[in-house]
Parts: structure tokens; sequence; C-alpha cells
């Protein structure tokens, strides 16, 4: 049946993970994240309160992707998670 996270926030955790290949996951500060396309994109806002609930509730399930560049790191999917954490102060 559908858990309580797939009626609350409308995704399946155990389904969500499996996206996510064996990689290296490391906790850098959002100041960090060079975000390039910030300013044309805009974001689904019942999407990003969503998961700022479910951020506070269960925690950051699916790391955001960054790409390090000489030490610089950019930021190009996860923008929903992104503006979640933003908003959180995390």
């Amino acid at each position: 049946g559908e858990s309580e996270l797939e009626r609350r926030f409308g995704w399946n955790m155990e389904r969500e993970s499996l996206r996510v290949p064996r990689r290296l996951v490391r906790e850098i500060k959002l100041t960090e994240i060079i975000r390039p396309f910030e300013l044309t994109r805009t974001n689904n806002e019942q999407k990003v309160k969503a998961l700022m609930e479910s951020i506070e509730t269960i925690g950051l399930k699916v790391p955001i992707d960054i790409l390090d560049v000489e030490g610089k790191y950019y930021g190009f999917s996860g923008c929903h998670r992104f503006e979640a954490h933003k908003r959180l102060g995390k």
C-alpha cells in the first residue's frame, strides 16, 4: 500500500533512492555552490514547500548533484532541493 511519505509528500522514498548510483556524497555549504541557471529557471512553489517539510521531517534523502571543476562547485540539477535547503537556512 501507499506509505505515509507517499501520502504526505507525493513521492516514494524507496523508489527515489534507486535513482542515485553509488557516487561520492559529501557536505558542501550552499554558498559554495554556483547555480548557473538560477536566474533563468523558476521553481514549482508547491514542490519546494513539500521538500522543505520533507527535509525537516526526514532529512535530505537524494543529494543535490554538483560538478567539481577545479575546486569550484556547480549545481545543475536538484534546483528544488537546493531552494528548499536555502529557505530552511541549512
